[in-house]
């Protein structure tokens, strides 16, 4: 997760590009991994 968050930076994807490919895994991220995931999120609406 933390590997892809640096590859969104990267390449600056689009914040919807980058929801809509974590939306159908969230099921599988644990605790930790969600909130890596709406920290990343939270930081490029920014």
């Amino acid at each position: 997760i933390i590997d892809t968050a640096d590859l969104f930076y990267r390449n600056n994807r689009y914040i919807d590009d980058y929801i809509s490919y974590f939306d159908k895994d969230l099921v599988h991220l644990n605790d930790k991994g969600y909130e890596v995931y709406l920290d990343c999120i939270n930081n490029a609406i920014k």
